[in-house]
């Protein structure tokens, strides 16, 4: 079996969830003998043809603006798999999700994967959510199969598509990293942290996170923890 991949910047090492996702998933699928191909987006990788833990890898040009960037590289991406033998094709996100019908058309079998309601995220003017919605709309409604990774988002395409088929699968985690007791005191005095004395929260730095809500509650607790902002780019 070969499958493509698009819907992601691309990896290894590029920033971001679905990113990470497919940087994890794909080299496990390869070693169950099925052939993957990730079709990235060229601003975000340096290679034009390349290859990470078996998984083939292959940029194809999309343009480094927000609006344009994940259709356009999804057209191109459609058109590629017409002639790369792929017997299924797994599209990432409901942005991409918008060519799923043109290759439904193509003869395609498409496994879609939802990773969250972008359309809800504050960044988005009214016309991109609106088209965000539908890429949702064309993809739940045209896939093959459709996986969810969280019972939010199942209960979500229940209620609103009607389709009560999704597979609900979970985002996994790389194994626990272990580290010496020096290390961790390190770390620990390096942001002037004591055990149980701290709180953390990781994620991107934009307003649906809900870090201004931490800061508040934190503000309101009358905690006197250390507070430290680590910005990892």
């Amino acid at each position: 079996m070969k499958i493509t991949v698009f819907g992601t910047r691309g990896i290894p090492n590029v920033l971001g969830g679905v990113e990470t996702h497919c940087q994890y998933l794909y080299p496990l699928i390869v070693d169950k003998g099925i052939e993957v191909t990730v079709l990235a987006r060229s601003p975000y990788v340096n290679y034009r043809v390349s290859d990470y833990k078996g998984v083939k890898t292959k940029a194809l040009w999309a343009p480094k603006k927000t609006a344009l960037e994940a259709i356009v590289h999804s057209i191109y991406a459609a058109v590629e798999t017409l002639f790369d033998g792929s017997d299924v094709v797994h599209v990432h996100a409901i942005g991409p999700g918008l060519v799923i019908p043109l290759l439904r058309l193509m003869g395609k079998k498409v496994v879609f994967t939802h990773h969250g309601a972008d359309y809800q995220r504050e960044k988005w003017g009214w016309l991109a959510k609106k088209v965000l919605k539908l890429g949702e709309r064309l993809a739940i409604n045209y896939a093959t199969e459709v996986i969810v990774i969280s019972k939010v988002i199942q209960d979500q395409v229940r209620q609103s598509y009607r389709r009560d088929d999704t597979h609900l699968i979970h985002n996994g985690v790389a194994s626990k990293a272990h580290y010496s007791e020096d290390e961790i005191d390190i770390v620990m005095s390096q942001y002037a942290l004591s055990s149980r004395g701290y709180i953390v929260a990781v994620g991107r730095f934009v307003e649906e996170k809900g870090f201004h809500d931490l800061i508040e509650a934190y503000s309101r607790s009358n905690l006197t923890l250390p507070f430290s902002f680590n910005r990892r780019c």
